[in-house]
């Protein structure tokens, strides 16, 4: 269903980049088309894992320090730090503690594409297909924006590292400030920080093409009562394929929900936190900071908003789509199957990204997110 692009941008970013360096902990087998991991990359990436909710704490720990000594610039710096520090802690986490896991759903994701186009695409050239244009745009472009991303935070640690109050060698006295503390302390950090946006970047790719495709098939191929032309047999059109697949889709998004649902309401509020706060940042002291600490600032703020924008507004198209995708049932001709399927029908729920009834995506939920997002930037503006 992936075109092979996509593959192979996937091997080399998995097997080449991420994985040795811990950012994930599964490869891909390039001939099979399938994710497997082992204990040696689930070790190396728990590892990274662990230093970085080490690194989180430490934060924790210099925020409590700044508010009692009453450093307020300080404290505003390394809260900054710390909420990026969460979100890369939830992130890798999501990959690290599960790696079973994370495999067996792309796997059965992929598995489930491929059967699917088998069956009711015979014709199906993947890549031709507009959607996986996209996915495969969409992929790099957040791959090499977290390692660009990456590579600046690196530069930023060895030009500031004695300045910045999230940075461990701001406490070092200068009696034991010599080089091989510097090397040790620029391994560590800039390693750490270099290996945690690969992860974002692998784990928002991942996200948006499996959400993508799954949107595709909600919203073109199993919406019935429209004159356009479906790419799909009219074999999938019948009342025992089209249970089959919405069952398969329902059974997908469940699996994916038990896995990520939990780590949803936290990284919006993360995100909306760094997104407003780095962004009043940047207003009121940009003029006061150098070039490349703008830089980072202002492309964490791209990041965030571009990123997990994109990511609301596929998962509220999904559960549009297919609230519509139901609804069009009626509307078609099922023959003898008709009364089966007016009790399918009845049995069935919208596709949605949700955390029980605590956060759930649909369509008005990037509105929301992008109006907080102006309130604050605006309500920031006019008080300076």
């Amino acid at each position: 269903m992936f075109s092979d692009l996509y593959y192979k941008a996937f091997y080399f970013w998995a097997n080449w980049v991420a994985c040795p360096l811990g950012a994930v902990p599964f490869q891909l087998d390039e001939k099979r088309r399938r994710i497997f991991t082992n204990n040696r990359s689930h070790r190396k990436s728990l590892r990274v894992w662990m230093f970085l909710a080490i690194n989180n704490l430490y934060l924790i720990w210099c925020m409590w320090y700044m508010k009692k000594t009453k450093n307020f610039n300080a404290f505003n710096q390394t809260y900054a730090g710390w909420v990026v520090s969460s979100i890369w802690v939830i992130t890798l986490g999501s990959f690290t503690l599960q790696p079973d896991l994370v495999c067996y759903l792309f796997n059965a994701t992929v598995t489930f594409f491929d059967r699917y186009q088998q069956s009711f695409m015979p014709r199906y050239n993947p890549n031709r297909c507009p959607v996986n244009r996209v996915i495969d745009t969409s992929c790099t472009l957040l791959r090499w924006s977290c390692f660009l991303i990456g590579i600046l935070e690196t530069v930023h640690f060895a030009k500031f590292a004695r300045v910045c109050p999230f940075y461990i060698n701001y406490y070092i006295p200068a009696a034991f400030y010599d080089k091989p503390v510097i090397i040790w302390t620029a391994i560590f950090h800039g390693s750490i920080y270099f290996v945690t946006s690969l992860s974002l970047g692998f784990s928002s790719s991942f996200m948006v093409s499996i959400t993508l495709h799954m949107t595709h098939i909600v919203s073109d191929d199993i919406r019935c009562g429209r004159k356009q032309k479906y790419r799909t047999l009219h074999t999938l059109r019948t009342g025992y394929n089209m249970q089959i697949t919405y069952r398969s889709l329902q059974l997908l998004n469940k699996l994916y929900l038990e896995h990520g649902s939990v780590i949803l309401y936290p990284m919006n509020w993360l995100i909306l936190k760094m997104v407003t706060f780095l962004g009043a940042t940047l207003i009121k002291y940009g003029h006061q900071m150098e070039p490349i600490v703008r830089y980072i600032i202002g492309g964490w703020v791209i990041f965030g908003i571009v990123m997990w924008g994109t990511c609301l507004e596929l998962a509220g198209h999904m559960f549009l789509y297919s609230c519509r995708a139901i609804t069009s049932w009626k509307y078609h001709y099922w023959g003898n199957e008709t009364r089966v399927m007016a009790k399918f029908k009845r049995s069935c729920r919208p596709l949605k990204l949700a955390h029980r009834t605590m956060f759930s995506i649909k369509r008005l939920t990037v509105l929301k997110f992008f109006r907080s997002v102006g309130k604050t930037m605006f309500k920031i503006f006019v008080a300076l």
